[in-house]
């Protein structure tokens, strides 16, 4: 669980500590090429994508049908967090690698039992899901 100390949603919290957490949860390390799409522009959002290494972009295609480049996402930060509760968790944009990527993926639900067993990790989703609607607003 060390590579996920470096990642902010985790700051604060142990090896030992996440390592207890993440005991019976379910997740998954996933590699990507440069080229590969993580996540369609409209796809639910049922995963917590923490990007380890590599870099990906963020894009969409507006109402005239022209590609525009929202943000370059670089590890280690989480993909779209915004966007995994709500009524309507859709990605808002295509996600794409920039290079050769490393994600960490937490479904939904397991995201859910870690906010149960780590106050700590629920108080930073809370935090950096904030800072980044104020970004967006």
């Amino acid at each position: 669980m060390t590579y996920l100390a470096t990642n902010p949603l985790f700051h604060g919290i142990s090896p030992e500590t996440l390592s207890r957490d993440f005991d019976g949860i379910v997740s998954h390390l996933r590699m990507f090429r440069k080229g590969d799409i993580l996540a369609r522009q409209g796809d639910v959002c049922n995963r917590l994508m923490i990007l380890l290494k590599g870099s990906v972009r963020g894009e969409m295609i507006d109402y005239s049908g022209r590609l525009i480049k929202v943000e370059d996402i670089i590890a280690p930060r989480a993909i779209a967090p915004l966007f995994l509760f709500g009524a309507d968790n859709r990605y808002p944009v295509e996600v794409t690698a920039n290079e050769a990527t490393e994600v960490f993926e937490i479904p939904k639900e397991s995201v859910l039992k870690l906010f149960r067993r780590n106050e700590k990790f629920l108080e930073n989703y809370m935090n950096l899901s904030a800072n980044y609607a104020r970004t967006l607003a």
